[in-house]
């Protein structure tokens, strides 16, 4: 079995971005890679859902699916977890990132560990720490969306709303190096 680089790609939650997921998740289905999201709706369900359309693929559509403790000790996916589009969930006891609690270690960690590149689109809290994450691990980061979505994130990260210069990126990330 050929081992593939794992591309995370973050975001909303409750916006889909369309325009922007669905093309980022079909371009890197022609590519050698796996795709890594959080496994829920928005963002992840539709990059995820766009890289699935792609039937003859290498990778697969990974998702890191948040966990509710119940009573008796059993652990169930939160409530739209994982999105029909996951092909392997990976379940975790660790929880959904919190403001209130920013240094807590949460699935984001594991999202962005397993990740050799991150694509962040737009998000709120929890995608602006895989960022965070991201940039703290040493990891490559891409922000791909509207540029006003993203004016209050540092000067120093690449960023780009087209997807054909999202995709040649990767390209770059993951080509052999001499």
């Amino acid at each position: 079995m050929k081992k593939l680089q794992i591309v995370g790609v973050m975001g909303s939650g409750r916006k889909a971005w369309a325009e922007f997921a669905e093309p980022l998740g079909i371009g890197l289905a022609h590519l050698s890679v796996h795709l890594l999201t959080g496994g829920g709706d928005g963002v992840m369900r539709t990059v995820s859902r766009g890289f699935t359309s792609v039937k003859k693929r290498e990778g697969l559509s990974l998702g890191c699916i948040p966990m509710n403790h119940q009573e008796d000790g059993s652990y169930s996916p939160h409530n739209k977890y994982p999105n029909p589009y996951i092909e392997l969930p990976i379940y975790t006891p660790l929880g959904v990132y919190d403001s209130e609690n920013p240094d807590e270690i949460t699935r984001n960690h594991i999202n962005v560990l397993t990740s050799d590149l991150v694509i962040a689109l737009p998000g709120m809290g929890g995608t602006r720490n895989e960022i965070s994450l991201a940039q703290k691990f040493k990891k490559s980061v891409l922000l791909y969306g509207p540029e006003e979505e993203f004016i209050d994130i540092e000067a120093n990260i690449e960023r780009t709303s087209k997807i054909d210069e999202a995709i040649n990126w990767v390209q770059q990330k993951i080509a052999p190096q001499p």
